[in-house]
């Protein structure tokens, strides 16, 4: 009991200063915002890109952080007109690039006016750009505008397509089903979320003790992911993938000494109030669709979830055999070793945005 209310006190005490830190992000952004306007016969579209993702477009030299020249605006306008290919009624769309601009330091907006000799009936979106820089991180957030219509669609690594009919919403059902795969996603290439997760079923304790841990875990970055995405609490992005690098340590840390600590349960609730909030950053840029959003915000919590059971059906065989070949505590100590590791250059990292080789944001 009193380690329960001396972690409270902790969490407090680090939501007091967090809260009074400046917003800055933890790592360039990995997304696209498009915004999409369906017309008569053409479709203009607006692509909001940061210059960091510019910056590591492989073989092409992309960055305007040196200024936006003329020879600047072609080359960024041929790569995404290569990149995003729009179809009517199976046909190729004209593109053309009406405007690329700098709104500020960071981004760089494009403006792209696609026509047909038909009216626009059967849209077909074809999206490859980015994925060469980080499949696993990368997405691009299209609102489609019609008729005061409001869809969303998100295309990441496994989902470069979206058919669509002209005054048609996307169906709901799709809606679900994306941020259902987009949860699962974010939990399997969150090395950092894995690690924790992996630190606490090194640990042990019985199936009892873990399924009390995993529950108190799901509890609570449920409780904070709800809060963050509803604007009810707000952390500044930096200072909690910070923290989330720290809960990773002192798991691992604390799997060096205890062997089945009973107070990991509520530890793992306070923790996992952290990692809700840095689950709500992933979602803060994809921003929900204002037309489903419990829908959305559920899906994604449910994907999250599953992925997480899956992850954890995965590391029972893996356990049963690593503890075949490794007696004792040496497995544990070993592995949490490791674990540990991770969790120091990740905080250094997020803390003085550094890049540190093979440990990625």
């Amino acid at each position: 009991m009193k380690r329960a209310k001396w972690w409270g006190l902790v969490f407090v005490i680090f939501f007091g200063v967090f809260l009074t830190a400046p917003v800055v992000q933890a790592h360039p952004l990995f997304s696209v915002a498009t915004d999409l306007k369906v017309g008569e016969n053409e479709i203009e579209m607006s692509l909001l890109i940061n210059d960091a993702l510019l910056k590591k477009v492989p073989g092409e030299d992309l960055s305007v952080e040196n200024g936006l020249s003329g020879k600047k605006k072609q080359e960024i306008g041929n790569y995404i007109k290569k990149g995003f290919v729009v179809k009517n009624n199976g046909r190729p769309m004209t593109g053309r690039i009406e405007e690329i601009a700098r709104p500020d330091l960071s981004h760089v907006r494009v403006k792209i006016r696609f026509t047909s000799q038909q009216k626009v009936e059967k849209v077909d979106l074809f999206y490859s750009m980015f994925f060469e820089i980080d499949k696993s991180r990368h997405q691009n957030i299209v609102t489609i505008h019609d008729d005061g219509k409001e869809s969303r669609f998100v295309f990441h690594d496994s989902e470069r397509h979206l058919s669509f009919t002209k005054e048609s919403r996307l169906s709901i059902w799709l809606t679900v089903r994306q941020f259902i795969q987009i949860g699962m996603e974010h939990i399997w290439f969150g090395f950092d979320h894995l690690a924790f997760l992996a630190a606490l079923f090194v640990a042990g304790g019985g199936w009892k003790h873990l399924l009390k841990v995993i529950t108190s875990f799901t509890i609570a970055h449920s409780i904070t992911l709800f809060l963050a995405v509803m604007d009810i609490v707000a952390v500044p992005s930096k200072w909690v993938e910070a923290l989330i690098a720290l809960t990773i340590v002192y798991v691992a840390v604390e799997n060096q000494w205890f062997r089945s600590p009973e107070h990991r349960p509520t530890v793992t609730f306070f923790f996992g109030l952290i990692h809700g909030l840095g689950f709500a950053g992933s979602l803060s840029e994809i921003q929900l669709p204002k037309d489903s959003f419990l829908a959305a915000l559920f899906s994604f919590n449910l994907g999250v979830e599953l992925g997480q059971i899956v992850i954890f059906l995965c590391l029972i065989p893996v356990s049963l055999l690593l503890k075949r070949l490794v007696q004792g505590r040496w497995l544990v100590q070993g592995v949490s070793g490791i674990i540990a590791l991770f969790g120091i250059f990740w905080f250094v990292e997020r803390v003085f945005e550094l890049e540190i080789p093979f440990f990625p944001l």
